[in-house]
Formats: C-alpha cells, sequence, structure tokens
C-alpha cells in the first residue's frame, strides 16, 4: 500500500526520477479518478501529470489498489486506465438506463468489429458514425437510437470516461462522426458484455444487474459491471448498480 514516504520520494526526487510538484501530482490522480480512462493526446491533464504516471507506476498501482482499483497502463494505445476490482461504495445508488448501457454495448460491439475489419489503426481506435453506432444497437437489441438530443447526451458522458472521441456534428445530415477509443473495452467488461447479452436473448425482462448478480453467485465470481457515466462531481468512478427501463 502506498504511504507519505513514497510521496515525500516522488516530490523530491532521487538517482533515477526528477522531483514532481505536488500540484502535478494531484493532477494525475484527479484525472484518473474523474475520467476513468485518459489518453496521452486526448486528455489535457499536461505531458507532466501524464509523465508522472508512467514514471511512477508502482506508486499508483499501490495508491489505486488501496482504493479498490487496478492501475492499467497500455503502451500501444497510450492509455490509463482504473478498473474497479469488484462492488464499489455507493453502487447501490448508481443508476444506469437501459438506453445507455445498449450504446455502450453498441460501441463495443462496433471496436471488435472495427478490429476484425481491420479499420482499427495503431493505437487500437476505430473510427464510426452515430448511423454505424444505429445499425450496432439494431443487431443487439432490434431497437432504434435514443432522440438525437438523448444521444448526445450520452455520448458526452462517455467521451468525459474515455470510452468514445466525438467529431463535429453535421446538423444537415445529422450523422456525427466519431471514434470509438479503446477505453470503451474498460468500461463495458468481457464478462459484462457476455451476461447483458444473454440477458437480451432471454428477452430483457426484469433488472439485468439482478440477472448479472444472479449469474455470478452461481458462478461463484464477482460481478463486475461498467462505471455511472453521470457522476456530477469528480470522484471514484462507480459501477452500475440498477438500470431503469
Amino acid at each position: 500500500m502506498a504511504d507519505l514516504q513514497d510521496v515525500e520520494e516522488i516530490l523530491e526526487g532521487g538517482r533515477l526520477h526528477r522531483p514532481v510538484d505536488r500540484e502535478v501530482l494531484a493532477t494525475a490522480i484527479q484525472a484518473l479518478l474523474f475520467h476513468q480512462v485518459i489518453y496521452e493526446d486526448l486528455d489535457r491533464i499536461g505531458h507532466r501529470a501524464y509523465d508522472a504516471l508512467k514514471a511512477h507506476r508502482g506508486f499508483f498501482e499501490r495508491y489505486f489498489a488501496a482504493m479498490g482499483y487496478r492501475f492499467v497502463h497500455s503502451a500501444r494505445e497510450q492509455m490509463f486506465a482504473l478498473v474497479a476490482d469488484g462492488p464499489q461504495y455507493g453502487s447501490a445508488k448508481a443508476r444506469l438506463k437501459k438506453d445507455e448501457t445498449l450504446i455502450m454495448l453498441a460501441l463495443r460491439l462496433l471496436l471488435e468489429n472495427g478490429m476484425r475489419a481491420g479499420t482499427m489503426d495503431g493505437l487500437g481506435r476505430v473510427p464510426a458514425t452515430t448511423d454505424d453506432l444505429h445499425d450496432s444497437l439494431r443487431m443487439i437489441a432490434s431497437s432504434e437510437a435514443p432522440s438525437e438530443g438523448r444521444l448526445d447526451e450520452i455520448l458526452k458522458d462517455l467521451q468525459r470516461h474515455g470510452g468514445v472521441s466525438l467529431g463535429e456534428k453535421d446538423t444537415a445530415e445529422k450523422n456525427r462522426p466519431l471514434t470509438v477509443l479503446p477505453g470503451i473495452a474498460v468500461l463495458v467488461s468481457d464478462s459484462f458484455v457476455e451476461k447483458v447479452i444473454t440477458w437480451l436473448e432471454a428477452g430483457g425482462e426484469g433488472d439485468v444487474l439482478a440477472f448479472v448478480a444472479q449469474t455470478d453467485s452461481a458462478s461463484g465470481t464477482a460481478p463486475l459491471a461498467p462505471p455511472d457515466p453521470h457522476a456530477p462531481e469528480p470522484g471514484a468512478p462507480e459501477p452500475v448498480a440498477d438500470m431503469e427501463g
């Protein structure tokens, strides 16, 4: 577990590392807690904060582990992320609507399809449009996308959490370019995808999280679910705990 001595060593520097300003260290921690997934070229946290995350990975792994998170780094994707290790405090009050869940799943499907089709770039990103998202939604749930305003709201939340990057909207065509980011695989875990798809195939009745919890209980595994993208204040991301129809 990280302690005050670790912090002082980072601030003071040493033979292997330069000193890190206290403000830079705080920015690195707060940015991860606020966004959950950050990228070297997309998030404006400053290169010094990002460099601190790279240079002191051992410290951040211990620091976030004490809070119940795994600190993940992908050099290929230039990405840092926090992954919840099991249920989180406050998850009982976190609510994710059905349309939000389906859009997250649809984006995850676009990422997987882009990898198979060879459209994924070297940073693990897949170019797409909202029309592609509509098609993906119909594939997984035979349902149309929510209204334009509601879709914008959901996508902006997911952009803050590192799941997607939005381009300029074409008001005439109503088709918006976007980039599906590798962080969507953090926000929507493999196990969660499998269980939600099983739930949808069974008719999508009742509470999906109750279904996931029941499945986890039967298999003896801890439930994993994507975070609540509506946290109004900077703070630790929470896993989904309920979904409204």
